[in-house]
């Protein structure tokens, strides 16, 4: 198995180190954990100004048959202590408290003691553009039209325009995959669900 992580390498503040508490490399051969975060956050940005919508837990093992995968709902109460006091909150909220670092050890701590992750991989929207370049493009299973300009400076949506069916989201470039995944306004029309490559 090739696991391919595609954007720029970068090593913010908010990331454990390898071989830290929070980090433990497996040996060649051994099953692994990997923490999957699909996030808006930029590079050289502070993660406070960004989300994450998407946690998954993913158990490689090569004497298994299968990859196990487990979506972490970003709904789930949580404490997070943050400027000398303690809330609760929602677990996404870790993220733009303390980055990827307190995010796992919430999850380590709170909702799955005793987790042991071993990699983490932080997707933002520019590694998804640059995974459906790898790709040559990326289909989705559109079930109706989804349309937004952003002609004024009042919203902050991205712009759409996708035809119901099965369609070419994206040809290499990335420039039209990054409006799949950020579309949020869901008043006009629900998010696209699919992506397929």
């Amino acid at each position: 198995m090739v696991i391919l992580v595609l954007g720029t390498h970068h090593r913010p503040s908010g990331l454990p180190r390898r071989g830290s508490s929070e980090l433990r490399l497996p040996s060649s051969g051994a099953a692994q954990t990997l923490l999957l975060i699909g996030s808006d956050h930029r590079a050289g940005e502070p993660y406070r100004s960004a989300n994450t919508d998407a946690m998954l837990l993913v158990r490689l093992d090569p004497r298994a048959s299968t990859i196990n995968v487990l979506s972490v709902p970003r709904d789930l109460d949580v404490r997070i202590a943050a400027d000398g006091a303690s809330s609760t909150a929602k677990l996404n909220l870790a993220y733009s408290v303390g980055g990827p670092a307190l995010l796992l050890n919430i999850l380590r701590t709170q909702v799955f003691p005793g987790l042991k992750v071993n990699h983490i991989v932080d997707f933002n929207f520019q590694g998804f553009s640059d995974l459906a370049d790898a790709l040559g493009c990326v289909y989705e299973d559109i079930d109706h039209r989804y349309i937004n300009v952003n002609d004024t400076a009042q919203t902050d949506y991205s712009n759409i325009d996708l035809e119901a069916g099965l369609s070419e989201a994206v040809r290499p470039s990335g420039t039209a995959v990054r409006s799949v995944p950020s579309h949020r306004q869901r008043d006009r029309a629900p998010q696209p669900e699919h992506v397929a490559a």
